[in-house]
């Protein structure tokens, strides 16, 4: 009888002879585990014999150790070990940290690594991260309509931009704005959306058209202008800017207004006729069967929530939710407009639907229209389009001098 055939592993120091490996790890509690049966001395002390014996054979599986034939599920023990080895490691690569030394054994400089969970310094990194999820939840849908690249502090100083200030006559309320350009010349007034401030024209005012002031204002309830709370009246948002209407040499002032502010400076129009020179609408909301009210819109009002938010972000919300009646009264008054009214808008615009401008063809019938089109463009004209809207300021300027 010839001698058994001896399986695949590693040899024996000692004997020289190669051991057949357990298909598991019999001892009590080790589990499933391989670990054991690699070399002659742990198979003989686990109860393997070497493949030269004659009669050896591999227990069944069961017992304390395995699954089979009704043994309880028995710990893991050494996969556990290795997978704590593992994540020691990935997080000490992502830190940039050399390998820390396993748990509960001296590290190298012969100090205990100290836990993760409970360093402070670690603690105080997630809090600079971590913002509150309610707070986070209203803010990106709000930041929306707001102002994705807003110049700095030094931008908006920059050589030749002038801020000032003025009372608006019967309210509580003194309107901040930027300025550049020649005071003497023919005035563009810059209205923001929500949020937002006169800052976001900065790139505007930085090099003015000759022969023209600019003028950028931060709406009551944004920027320097007060009051600190909304002001969700189109109306009363445009009568702070009614003193900006002044004429130089036969010419009234033009007004551009991006998102919520379109449809401010179209009331500015309308409460004022015979002020305006012309309208440039950038992204305008028009449409009140468009607008529509959230759930975590109404969430921003509760206290918890609307204490932990900043004021920009506050009061754009008020000025969102009010929007629509808003709209609504303002709708059938756009057919007395007949001055000259340029529209431009961005057919991929996902705060300002680009129905919109169907709309503004049907409402403003009786005005010079023009529009504007932007394929692939989304609601952020004045710094994605800087240079379109530009230009359909200047053809305004170029044009005969009309009215609202």
């Amino acid at each position: 009888m010839g001698r058994p055939r001896a399986a695949s592993g590693k040899a024996d120091r000692r004997s020289g002879q190669r051991l057949r490996r357990p298909p598991l790890c019999l001892r009590p509690g080790a589990g499933r585990s391989r670990r054991c049966g690699r070399t002659a001395a742990r198979s003989s002390a686990h109860g393997w014999r070497s493949g030269r014996a004659a009669g050896s054979r591999v227990p069944r599986r069961g017992g304390d150790g395995g699954r089979g034939h009704g043994g309880a599920r028995a710990r893991r023990p050494w996969s556990r070990r290795r997978a704590a080895r593992r994540g020691r490691r990935a997080s000490a690569r992502l830190r940039g940290q050399p390998h820390p030394a396993p748990a509960g054994r001296p590290s190298p400089r012969g100090q205990r690594p100290a836990r993760r969970r409970g360093r402070p310094d670690a603690r105080a990194e997630r809090g600079a991260r971590v913002r509150p999820p309610g707070v986070l939840a209203l803010a990106l849908p709000l930041l929306g309509c707001g102002m994705p690249d807003t110049p700095g502090p030094d931008e908006a100083k920059a050589d030749g931009i002038e801020r000032a200030s003025y009372a608006v006559p019967g309210a509580a309320t003194r309107v901040s704005y930027l300025r550049a350009g020649d005071p003497g010349d023919r005035r563009v007034i810059l209205v923001h959306g929500t949020p937002g401030s006169a800052d976001g024209w900065a790139r505007f005012l930085a090099r003015p058209p000759a022969g023209v002031e600019l003028v950028a204002i931060d709406r009551p309830g944004f920027g320097a202008t007060t009051p600190s709370n909304a002001v969700p009246s189109l109306a009363a948002q445009a009568a702070a800017i009614a003193p900006l209407l002044v004429e130089h040499d036969g010419r009234w002032p033009i007004l551009v207004g991006h998102s919520l502010g379109a449809p401010v400076a179209a009331q500015v129009a309308l409460d004022n006729p015979g002020r305006v020179g012309g309208l440039v609408l950038l992204a305008g909301s028009f449409d009140p069967a468009l607008e529509h009210v959230y759930a975590v819109q109404r969430m921003g009002e509760w206290p918890g929530i609307r204490s932990a938010l900043p004021r920009s972000l506050r009061n754009a919300n008020v000025e969102l939710m009010a929007l629509k009646p808003q709209l609504e009264a303002l709708a059938p008054r756009l057919a007395r407009l007949r001055c000259r009214v340029a529209v431009v808008h961005g057919t991929e615009d996902r705060q300002v639907p680009y129905a919109n401008v169907a709309f503004l063809r049907t409402r403003l019938a009786a005005a010079r229209l023009t529009v504007r089109s932007l394929k692939g463009v989304n609601h952020f004209l004045p710094w994605n389009s800087q240079e379109i809207v530009e230009e359909t300021i200047a053809s305004l300027l170029a044009e005969e001098p009309g009215r609202c």
